[in-house]
């Protein structure tokens, strides 16, 4: 099975994509890359860039660590070899 975008990496990528005037590449970069934080609500090394509280009350992490299943390590993977 590939690789599956999820919808909000596509929203995300549709908006630059959809972009008339120019872009740092680190502005696309800094929505999908994770920071280096050993006290997290995850408990991992690698933590969200940003966390907010959603209009209906329910945290939101950019990324969400929740959105990386076997798929993605794997492509992860792959990427360093």
């Amino acid at each position: 099975m590939g690789l599956i975008v999820p919808q909000f990496a596509r929203d995300i990528l549709q908006r630059f994509e959809t972009q008339t005037c120019p872009f740092a590449e680190h502005d696309l970069a800094g929505a999908f890359t994770f920071a280096r934080r050993g006290n997290n609500a995850w408990g991992t090394f690698f933590g969200p860039r940003a966390t907010g509280t959603r209009t209906d009350g329910t945290i939101l992490h950019v990324p969400d660590i929740a959105d990386i299943d076997a798929s993605i390590i794997e492509h992860w993977g792959a990427a360093r070899q």
